[in-house]
């Protein structure tokens, strides 16, 4: 009896490697519909969670589709997040079957879906990762204010007809880049004439800001930065 359900077992999990070598191997086809959905997972809770304040008959719809039984008596939120949770678990179940595994074909085998995973898992992970940086530039670039360059050289004598051009904020678009990345951000205190003064800084992978916060907490004025050099 125990012979047989090892052989089951060992059955199994044959089963499933051939499939996940059959799908992972295909190449971008899975591994880019498992991306999107990882990618679009944040804003998908957050439209779910605006729907159910704004929608009644949403909200009776999702309660009559969660009594099913084949709901299992779980929520939307985790229905959502299992094949997050699935594809994550993935690695480390093959690396147990890995194990066990006899034969150096079949180790071969093994391994060789234990790789094309971990590059997919990487891929993703660098995806969902570039997402969230670059949302949070566009958010930064709402909320800083860059001086004017009359603001910058106060004392310089400008002309009426270019005072209108020159009061503009001619930076106001440039913190949301496609390759640019957030490193750390926070709370510094700058010395400023024998004071301290409370400043906010972002370090970027190619440049450093230094902002203080203006009497409407959402607003940060920027008061220096310094590019680095991309040689």
């Amino acid at each position: 009896m125990f012979t047989l359900v090892s052989t089951n077992l060992l059955l199994d999990s044959f089963i499933l490697l051939n499939q996940l070598l059959f799908q992972f191997s295909k190449g971008p086809s899975t591994i880019s519909a498992y991306q999107a959905y990882c990618i679009n997972y944040k804003a998908t809770m957050e439209y779910l969670g605006s729907i159910r304040q704004k929608e009644e008959r949403f909200t009776e719809f999702e309660r009559i589709c969660l009594a099913d039984e084949r709901c299992f008596r779980l929520q939307l939120e985790d229905l959502l997040i299992a094949p997050l949770q699935r594809i994550t678990r993935l690695p480390i179940l093959l690396r147990e079957i890995h194990k066990y595994t006899e034969g150096d074909e079949n180790k071969a085998q093994v391994e060789k879906v234990i790789d094309s995973m971990t590059e997919s898992l990487r891929s993703i992970d660098d995806s969902v990762q570039w997402l969230h940086n670059f949302e949070r530039l566009q958010q930064l670039q709402t909320q800083v204010i860059w001086p004017s360059i009359v603001e910058l050289e106060p004392k310089s004598f400008v002309p009426d007809f270019l005072k209108v051009a020159l009061s503009r904020q001619f930076c106001e678009n440039l913190l949301a880049h496609p390759r640019r990345k957030l490193i750390h951000e926070g709370p510094l205190e700058l010395v400023e004439n024998g004071r301290t003064v409370d400043c906010y800084a972002f370090l970027f992978n190619d440049m450093f800001v230094l902002s203080k916060t203006k009497k409407c907490a959402l607003k940060l004025r920027v008061v220096s930065t310094f590019s680095f050099s991309q040689n």
